[in-house]
């Protein structure tokens, strides 16, 4: 059973508040996650909680004890099973992959979730654990404060050592590590990437797979088995000489960027055919590095195909030396991430957009908020608008007809506002917009805008004009800010009374 259950039933609504206060922090924990999670396969989240990273993670199941929690899973379309992690309802071999975020520090038997997950994972498959490190300041700070947490009073916090000694007894021998989240939680304001290993970042992120892995590595000790997996490697690989020889580049090489094993040979001349112009600084400076003999992170770039196509790589190399220490030049590693780059775009789009109207959404909102009250923009605008008629025309034409007129006056508020300004659905039929640097005048013109494009815009679904109730505050400083918002509702409200009335 999972400790302390109770809190999550009773507190889900402040637990799901934690995602909207902290949205880069959620962020970067998405996106560390993503880049060690299974992009094909059939997944399981064990401790699913509310689908905070099941949903845009896409992974389809998931378990909780909690069915408070599991309601806002079954909302973001998640199938949920009320279960505890140490005695999972499914067959032996039934996933591909399994998820685990945070869960491990709240459930009573750790060692007996990692058993049952590694009983329905099938055997090839992988198990990603994410959770903040104890031994980091974060972890220190959680430690410190945990007799006052409703969440973490029972928790129990593990180091990243402690995480991977478990999974290696469980049946997940081989481990690859990423983390993410350097600075403390209050100072956080941007997405941050996620870097190889563990030990600086504290939300750490291991993706164990079981022992098949560590047979082929011991097969490949062998000349011949080390050929036959470099060729059939789907990772472009070559090991170059310290006089720029390219001794050895593998067949992926070509069929990642669509140059002949012959063409990319011809170091360095090629890579000012390959190397994305933008990339190129950044990656002499890495093999001007590498040259040198040490050991270097790896680093992301991009390439051009030989069709013109802009791919990603994720590159690692390092040196190598002889018995008797000499310099023999750099062996590397490329690997096609530009599914994985995509996957990441998308999901930032996803996070931070409404899906119906592509607009930004209010977690957005209330985010880029508090960013211009703390800021130096002023004065900002505050304009809120509201769809008049969304309940008639729902009732008379269907929820289809309202989602189209939502959708035309999304298009009016995005084709009035400028470039920079900030236009979020905040609502059902709600929206707001966050103007910086524009003053009353600037504002009074851009809502003339919005009447006049009224007059013109008919949904053609519902034979209906567009028309929207309007509200607008300028603020000189943050305090007034975000009294704006209240008061920019209230007269939009206002606004939308005298409509009525009339």
């Amino acid at each position: 059973m999972i400790a302390g259950n109770a809190p999550f039933d009773m507190h889900h609504h402040r637990y799901e508040k934690w995602f909207v206060e902290h949205r880069a922090a959620y962020c970067s924990e998405l996106l560390a996650v993503r880049a060690l999670l299974p992009y094909k396969g059939l997944g399981l989240e064990i401790g699913v909680g509310t689908g905070r990273f099941a949903a845009p993670l896409g992974v389809p199941i998931g378990i909780d004890p909690s069915e408070a929690m599991l309601k806002h899973a079954r909302a973001r379309g998640i199938d949920v099973v009320q279960a505890v992690a140490e005695k999972l309802p499914f067959a032996t071999d039934s996933f591909d992959y399994g998820l685990i975020v945070t869960t491990i520090c709240f459930v009573a038997d750790t060692r007996a979730m990692l058993r049952e997950a590694r009983r329905v994972i099938r055997p090839e498959g992988r198990l990603v654990v994410g959770f903040i490190d104890r031994d980091s300041c974060m972890g220190q700070g959680y430690l410190a404060r945990q007799s006052e947490s409703v969440f973490y009073r029972e928790a129990s916090f593990y180091s990243a050592a402690e995480v991977g000694e478990m999974l290696k007894v469980c049946g997940f021998p081989e481990l690859e590590w990423v983390q993410t989240l350097s600075t403390p939680l209050s100072g956080i304001r941007e997405i941050e990437p996620c870097r190889p290993g563990h030990g600086t970042g504290a939300f750490v992120v291991v993706s164990g797979m079981g022992p098949r892995l560590a047979k082929l590595r011991d097969l490949s000790k062998t000349k011949e088995m080390f050929q036959r997996l470099t060729d059939s490697s789907a990772e472009w690989l070559y090991w170059r000489t310290p006089e720029g020889e390219m001794r050895y580049i593998s067949p992926a090489g070509a069929e990642i960027s669509g140059y002949s094993v012959t063409e990319l040979a011809r170091f360095p001349d090629s890579c000012e055919a390959i190397i994305h112009p933008d990339d190129r600084q950044l990656w002499f400076e890495h093999v001007h590095e590498a040259d040198k003999g040490g050991t270097l992170k790896p680093i992301e770039f991009r390439i051009v195909t030989k069709k013109g196509e802009v791919r990603w790589v994720s590159h690692l190399c390092r040196p190598i030396y002889g018995s008797n220490g000499e310099f023999l030049g750099v062996s590397g590693s490329n690997r096609d991430v530009t599914e994985r780059k995509q996957a990441e775009e998308q999901l930032r789009y996803l996070s931070n957009h409404d899906r119906l109207t592509g607009l930004y959404n209010r977690e957005f909102f209330e985010a880029e908020l508090a960013k211009l009250a703390g800021g130096g923009q002023f004065p900002v605008s505050i304009v809120m608008a509201d769809v008049d008629g969304l309940k008639q025309v729902n009732d008379s034409h269907g929820h289809v007809a309202g989602d189209l007129l939502l959708q035309h006056a999304a298009q009016i508020l995005k084709n009035t506002f400028r470039e920079q300004d900030f236009v979020a659905r905040i609502g059902g039929d709600e929206f707001a917009v966050l103007l910086p640097d524009a003053d009353s005048r600037a504002v009074a013109k851009l809502l003339k805008r919005i009447e006049t494009s009224q007059e013109t815009s008919r949904c053609s679904e519902t034979d209906c004009l567009v028309s929207l109730s309007l509200g607008a505050v300028t603020a000189r400083d943050g305090e007034s800010l975000m009294r704006g918002v209240k008061l920019a509702d209230k007269r939009m409200y206002q606004r939308k009374s005298k409509k009525k009335h009339r």
